[in-house]
Parts: C-alpha cells; structure tokens; sequence
C-alpha cells in the first residue's frame, strides 16, 4: 500500500536501504580525493530468506568510515549497513549509456566476530602456519 506523507503541505521522499550481509574480499586501500578524505568500494553479497542465490552490492564508503572498513574488515566478516542507492552513469565504448547502481553508506556496522571472516581465521597469535 502506498501512503504519502505530509509535512507542512509537502511530500517526504525517502531513499534508504539496508543491507546486512558479507564482505566478499578483503578491502583495498582507500583513494584520497583532491581534499584527501578516503573512498573506497567494497562488495556485500546477501542472500534472499528462502533462496540460495547471492545478491551482490557495491557499497561506496567515504572518510572515516572507509578507514575503519580497511583497517578492521577482512573478506567474510558480517556488516550491516545503512545508505543510499545511487546510480552511476557513464558512456561504453559503443557509444551506449550504461547505468550501475550502488549503495553510498551512511554507515557501517561491524557484526559477528572478527575470527568469523575468512582471513581472520586463517591468522594466529604467534606466526607459526599451522
């Protein structure tokens, strides 16, 4: 059912999603802008209740919260995030218009543990391989 709401005789429109999935690689390093504020992108994969297909996303991070990412996350690691969907479009070499949607986070949550990712599991306290 759709409603609209109204406030001072105005409609609200809302764009926000939230994703609660996985990292699907270890992040890179963040670019720096022009003012040096980091951005980077990463790849949550998520599953629909019921399904065995994965979604992919790609979430855009910006400043700090792209640090923390690169800083504390590894591939597999639970993250919930909240964001946008956005939509980037550009030109191919055809001459076509192409459109890519993604997700600018407004924020990231870390969930789980951190030994829950993949390469987390993999490191041990004393630096023997085995």
């Amino acid at each position: 059912m759709l409603q609209y709401f109204r406030i001072n005789q105005e409609k609200i429109m809302v764009n926000k999603i939230i994703l609660i999935g996985n990292l699907g690689q270890d992040p890179e390093a963040p670019k720096k802008t022009q003012t040096g504020k980091s951005v980077m992108d990463i790849s949550i994969a998520t599953q629909r209740r019921g399904q065995e297909t994965t979604d992919w996303h790609t979430v855009t991070c910006w400043g700090n919260t792209a640090d923390a990412v690169y800083k504390y996350l590894k591939k597999g690691r639970q993250v919930y995030v909240e964001g946008r969907l956005q939509y980037d479009t550009w030109e191919d070499d055809e001459g076509r218009t192409r459109k890519k949607a993604k997700v600018v986070a407004d924020s990231v949550q870390f969930l789980g543990r951190k030994e829950d990712s993949v390469s987390g599991m993999q490191n041990n306290s004393d630096g023997i391989p085995f």
